[in-house]
């Protein structure tokens, strides 16, 4: 319940980010490079991501949080230790996570995974 209800606000200011603050004509020509065979119509991509994901998971953030506190109290009805170790604490370690890999990657001078100019990649490809 808890990961899940982050995650479904995270994904809202993601839609938010990307539809409006990234240039989506960039966003929208990565997604193409990797779906060759298949590609939506630049209107509906650009529909989504702007209007109809972010309202869309809005609403299930809402559910979410009036399930939550009108229906079930603020609690879902497990100990408080439980609702700490296994809700909580399990959401600091996985957004944790995304700084501490990271490090550790940094300190071992491990390869990243990531193309720093794959913007680039896609602008030549058009």
């Amino acid at each position: 319940y808890y990961i899940t209800g982050i995650l479904i606000l995270i994904g809202v200011l993601e839609c938010i980010g990307i539809g409006w603050c990234f240039d989506l004509n960039k966003v929208y020509r990565q997604v193409c490079l990797k779906a060759e065979r298949m590609r939506m119509p630049r209107w509906w991509f650009f529909g989504c991501i702007r209007f109809v994901a972010p309202a869309l998971l809005a609403v299930l953030f809402a559910w979410n949080m009036i399930d939550l506190f009108v229906n079930q109290g603020g609690h879902y009805g497990y100990a408080g230790w439980a609702e700490f170790i296994g809700g909580w604490l399990v959401c600091i370690i996985v957004f944790a996570s995304g700084f501490i890999i990271p490090a550790i990657i940094k300190k071992k001078n491990l390869p990243d995974n990531v193309n720093p100019h794959i913007w680039d990649d896609a602008e030549k490809d058009e």
